[in-house]
């Protein structure tokens, strides 16, 4: 769970900081851990602060092919003229 919240944008970070110390402390994280922990959040702030991730914040989602379609396409790609 702590290396998931990492990917978090700092703002959320700071309203989950309870939770967060909490769930630190109760894991009882290594050095090797916690140090990895600030290694990925500060990564991850960086990102957050360079905009990184806005394209996929403010992109609508793709289209999800139904697997029918997806069958009826491979059917037809031998008979279709290319």
């Amino acid at each position: 769970m702590l290396y998931v919240l990492a990917c978090f944008e700092q703002e959320i970070k700071e309203e989950l900081s309870k939770e967060i110390a909490w769930l630190r402390e109760s894991v009882q994280l290594t050095p090797e851990e916690q140090e990895r922990w600030e290694n990925r959040s500060n990564i991850y702030n960086c990102w957050h602060k360079h905009h990184y991730f806005d394209m996929a914040k403010f992109t609508p989602p793709t289209r999800i092919t139904q697997i029918e379609d997806i069958a009826k396409k491979v059917e037809g790609y031998g008979t279709a003229q290319h």
